[in-house]
């Protein structure tokens, strides 16, 4: 069943439709798509907004659903992420 999630940064949402068993690399691939990111400047945090979401990861395996948010993250300086922002 589709779902949307929404992906936060900063002043930023970014509305995906997903399906549970997606995995965060393919959360990580729509949003590089649409803002011309890439991939691995990308870092993306659960709802908590500390908690890492490793590639592997589902939507479903963290309870993420409909309309949840997660956050995320880019690489500042080529190698350190700023942490998750947002409300």
């Amino acid at each position: 069943m589709s779902m949307y999630v929404r992906v936060k940064r900063q002043d930023q949402t970014v509305f995906l439709r997903a399906e549970a068993s997606d995995t965060f690399r393919t959360v990580k691939v729509a949003l590089g798509d649409i803002l011309s990111l890439v991939l691995d400047d990308i870092k993306l945090y659960g709802k908590d907004k500390e908690t890492v979401l490793e590639d592997e990861g589902t939507l479903g395996g963290f309870e993420i659903g409909n309309d949840d948010v997660i956050f995320w993250g880019q690489r500042m300086d080529g190698s350190t992420f700023e942490p998750a922002s947002g409300n």
